[in-house]
């Protein structure tokens, strides 16, 4: 699931190490029938359309290379997190696929930790598999891969610089998301080609520049990688009265459930109209066409377009408060939440679980949620303001 974003890295460093590469086809029908097929659990479509292109690959190779992707580069002060999927369809696939560990390179990698952190899990996976690893080979090899990765960054920027100063006045559509839902011609549904047939420009969030937009002040806590470059993509569209938005997420994407209300609220500081697309293996692509064309006429109907104030200042929503003669109220999420207060009782800590699957919470949580979060998500909030509503009325 990670090719779009790293998979010109990883073809090179494995090619300079020496190893034949075969990569799968592009998504085609038939491998997102054999990935749906097996399927052991409900996901959404980018793990099922994985399954099947690890299925067309696992009687053509002598080893699958299938990293668990925990963390992506990201800034210092920043977290990259990639989604639970990401992090565990390795096991996943073997379950469905009944693969062969002694077949699989499967390092569990950390890209923020820098090179010396993946080599070291590389090399781990390397000696459990019984094959030589030469350290000055891997060494040579990264650096050619991470340049090779650069030059391709740098050429899809130039294009999207390009692009941008030929717009002039004109207006423009960027399509925003996660790379295998934005590039991927299936779980696009041949977006771009569909906007080139309305001869509309549109350009991919990873063709700008938008590394330069600071969120950290206002988005502290965004420890999703994606949700990162998304919010940052935001920005820069806010920034531009020319861009507009388009949202690009797949059926039952949990991180995206939490993240959209985030994009939405940026949209709407410029009262900007922008297309949520949430597209599965049922999509069609007229139905994508239809509303493509409504969002062209929001946009045409936009006359005069707002940027952000640069002169604005956030309110940093990190704050402390001692604990002392308070009570904490710990959400009954799992069986250890009650473990958990008593750890905060045994250090002297006021602690109790919250009242949970109240009938006044749960309508608040439904009401105040979008209706795409997890079903915890829309118990845990409605805990919450159940407990605070009833604390206000007992004056406490």
């Amino acid at each position: 699931m990670n090719f779009f974003q790293l998979g010109v890295f990883w073809v090179h460093l494995f090619s300079e190490m020496g190893f034949n590469v075969l990569i799968s086809p592009e998504t085609n029908t038939s491998i997102v029938d054999q990935g749906i097929e097996v399927m052991t659990c409900e996901s959404c479509f980018p793990v099922k359309i994985s399954h099947g292109h690890v299925r067309y690959l696992k009687n053509k190779t002598d080893y699958l290379f299938l990293p668990l992707m925990i963390e992506m580069e990201a800034k210092p002060d920043m977290k990259g997190y990639y989604c639970p999927y990401l992090e565990a369809n390795t096991y996943m696939l073997q379950a469905a696929l009944d693969l062969d560990q002694r077949k699989i390179i499967m390092p569990a990698l950390y890209l923020n930790k820098g090179k010396e952190a993946v080599k070291s899990s590389i090399q781990g996976e390397f000696q459990r598999l019984g094959l030589p690893f030469d350290s000055f080979l891997f060494e040579k090899a990264h650096f050619k891969a991470r340049q090779a990765m650069s030059k391709f960054d740098a050429e899809i920027k130039r294009i999207g610089a390009v692009t941008l100063a030929g717009l002039k006045d004109s207006r423009a559509i960027v399509v925003v998301g996660r790379p295998y839902n934005a590039y991927d011609s299936r779980t696009n549904l041949n977006l771009f080609a569909a906007f080139s047939r309305l001869g509309v420009i549109a350009i991919p969030q990873d063709f700008l520049d938008i590394e330069k937009e600071e969120i950290n002040e206002e988005y502290p806590n965004m420890f999703w990688g994606f949700g990162n470059k998304i919010l940052k993509a935001a920005k820069f569209i806010n920034n531009d009265p020319r861009l507009f938005g388009l949202y690009l997420t797949s059926f039952a994407c949990g991180p995206d459930s939490f993240i959209l209300h985030f994009f939405n609220h940026e949209m709407c500081r410029t009262n900007r109209p922008y297309l949520e697309l949430e597209l599965d293996e049922h999509s069609a692509g007229a139905g994508v066409e239809t509303r493509l064309l409504a969002f062209l006429d929001a946009i045409k109907n936009q006359k005069k377009v707002r940027t952000l104030n640069k002169d604005v200042h956030f309110i940093s929503r990190k704050s402390s408060a001692s604990l002392s003669g308070r009570t904490l109220y710990i959400p009954k999420m799992a069986a250890i939440s009650p473990c958990l207060a008593a750890a905060f009782e045994g250090v002297g800590r006021k602690a109790k679980v919250m009242p949970t699957y109240t009938k006044t919470g749960l309508e608040f949580g439904k009401s105040a949620t979008s209706g795409k979060e997890c079903f915890p998500c829309i118990v845990t909030t409605g805990d919450m303001v159940d407990l605070i509503n009833n604390l206000r009325k007992q004056g406490e």
